[in-house]
């Protein structure tokens, strides 16, 4: 939700100064010498407020790997009149707009990342409502199912080198939280999952980030195909956690990805 209603408050505040405002679909592939964009400045931007994702789209397109590089970007805010340019996004986002500053491009920088982050902010919008969605969805997990069916329930929550949002579901409850910041022993968090689920009557919740890290012991599955930014996602190690809880304290145990 956070990227419409940032755009909103963004092109809000241009209208009363009369601001001209553009809209470069497709993240950084907009200012690629054929990237597309959008005149903003008269649009009805009421829906924005209510409208998760993002009018814009986006990709992961690395700038520093457009043909013609700082040069070709340059060009084309010249030809576009622009006089700042607003990327609203995370690490890579932010990162490839520091180094585009650093060589004279005009622009101002807005955090936007559920893994809350982006240094120098307190929060950073997508955050909150992850959040607060995490919260619930562990929450009625626990109450509506671990409850009912005497299970132990792994929900699997992005975070690749932060913990803010799988910590959220400390709101909803969660019985065994497992941070991706180090390295966990896995018959430790074995332990912590057995005594919970006898404390609570036979039945538990687990969350777990998505980069947890057990050393060699169990991992999740790699994808090979890397972005332009060099990055490959990870995934599903909360199902070989739950594997393990099952073969290894022989609880019924079922894995999720909210």
């Amino acid at each position: 939700p956070a990227l419409n209603a940032t755009l909103y408050g963004v092109i809000a505040e241009a209208r009363k100064h009369k601001w001209r405002v553009l809209g470069g679909m497709f993240g950084w592939e907009c200012v690629a010498p054929h990237g597309r964009i959008i005149d903003l400045t008269a649009v009805n931007i009421e829906p924005l407020k209510t409208v998760g994702g993002t009018i814009l789209r986006s990709s992961r397109t690395d700038p520093a790997k457009i043909p013609g590089g700082i040069r070709a970007i340059t060009k084309r805010l010249w030809e576009l009149n622009v006089d700042y340019l607003i990327p609203i996004g995370g690490n890579d986002t932010l990162g490839a707009a520091t180094a585009l500053a650093g060589e004279g491009v005009p622009l101002v920088g807005i955090p936007k990342t559920v893994d809350n982050d982006i240094p120098n902010t307190h929060w950073s919008p997508g955050y909150p409502s992850a959040a607060y969605y995490i919260s619930h969805f562990c929450k009625e997990i626990k109450q509506d199912a671990a409850y009912a069916l005497s299970r132990v329930y792994v929900i699997e929550i992005q975070g690749q080198s932060a913990g803010w949002l799988v910590s959220s579901a400390s709101y909803g409850d969660a019985d065994v939280i497992i941070p991706p910041e180090r390295a966990l022993s896995l018959p430790h968090v074995l332990g912590l999952v057995e005594r919970r689920y006898k404390q609570n009557g036979n039945f538990a919740t687990v969350a777990i980030a998505q980069y947890a890290d057990f050393g060699s012991r169990i991992r999740g599955i790699t994808d090979g195909q890397r972005d332009q930014y060099g990055t490959s996602r990870r995934e599903f190690i909360g199902l070989a956690l739950a594997r393990e809880i099952t073969r290894e304290l022989g609880i019924d145990t079922k894995f999720l990805a909210p």
